[in-house]
């Protein structure tokens, strides 16, 4: 279907899985740049947000959980997820010892980790006093003995240690390894390095790097939309003012010949303003519009127009 050509119908209903802990609350504040307010109160795991029609189910959960999730997909649900690569690597790993060869898509990555945008690393680490190549020498015998929050791809990666040596731990692993000396390595996740060094660990290898992605069971226009939207709120951090219920100014390009039917479904408050650019055949539409109308417009029309911008209106006087 040629996007371009066809006004999608309003999307009435999305599903998504938001992680719980510390990550949550930079994903919390992204949400809040799409007008989807909620807040955490260590109790509700669900919470329903309504923009205009659109009706918007948020579960929040494990990050690890998120690919789960997501296959249990009923059909007719639109689902998306976000988690880490790294989730999504597990998972795919365990996916496919079990013999599951249903795959999981990132829709858009998402430049956002708990303290900065870059990415993480996943990343075997041992004690300072420990040498490098004591460590590999154990991992050429065969005697490696690994503490691991991600025990598929830790598998993966040192393929020729045996399974009995590989001890699962579900967090805090770098807290379990310095108080138990029967282990070689410790493979976490890390951000910094920071708190590694803190406990007198060094990085011995990067197993992988994760950033923050959102993903879903199929490539959906609407998700495609929604992913490019939410990662649009990254882009200029702290540039948003988040508050429910403000006003914003929504400018765009459209094609001349679409610019009747969009015309028909925009929520504008004030009577658009509409420049006719000859050169390049298309105009420049100006509108104002309560925030919760915005994300159901873009994921509507959002591949029939180009150079979208928003910007805070403080007040309407229709």
């Amino acid at each position: 279907m040629d996007l371009c050509t066809n006004i999608l119908l309003p999307l009435k209903k999305l599903l998504i899985g938001a992680p719980k802990g510390s990550i949550g609350t930079p994903i919390r504040e992204l949400f809040g740049t799409a007008a989807i307010h909620y807040k955490e109160n260590g109790e509700e795991t669900e919470f329903v947000v309504l923009l205009n029609n659109l009706e918007i189910v948020i579960q929040l959960m494990a990050p690890q959980s998120m690919p789960r999730f997501l296959l249990a997909q009923n059909n007719g649900e639109l689902r998306v997820g976000i988690t880490g690569r790294d989730c999504l690597e597990e998972s795919r790993l365990e996916r496919l010892a079990a013999g599951d060869l249903r795959e999981v898509i990132v829709v858009e990555d998402l430049p956002i980790n708990k303290r900065t945008t870059g990415n993480v690393r996943i990343v075997s680490a041992r004690r300072d006093e420990c040498s490098y190549n004591l460590i590999e020498e154990k991992i050429k015998n065969r005697e490696l003995k690994i503490l691991t929050e991600y025990p598929y791809i830790t598998k993966h990666y040192f393929p020729n240690i045996p399974e009995s040596n590989v001890q699962a731990i579900i967090r805090s692993a770098e807290e379990e390894f310095v108080s138990h000396n029967e282990y070689d390595l410790v493979v976490c996740v890390t951000e910094t390095g920071s708190g590694l060094k803190k406990k007198h660990l060094q990085i011995h290898s990067v197993l992988m790097e994760s950033n923050t992605v959102l993903i879903a069971m199929e490539e959906n226009p609407y998700l495609i939309a929604f992913g490019k939207y939410l990662k649009s709120g990254i882009m200029r951090p702290g540039a948003y003012d988040n508050r429910p219920g403000t006003f914003k100014q929504v400018v765009m390009h459209v094609p001349s010949k679409l610019k009747d039917d969009l015309m028909k479904v925009m929520p504008a408050m004030l009577e658009p303003t509409v420049t006719y650019l000859k050169e390049r055949d298309q105009y420049d539409v100006h509108i104002v519009v309560r925030e919760d109308y915005i994300l159901p417009l873009w994921l509507r029309i959002s591949a029939c127009v180009s150079g979208w911008a928003e910007m805070r209106v403080d007040r309407v006087i229709p």
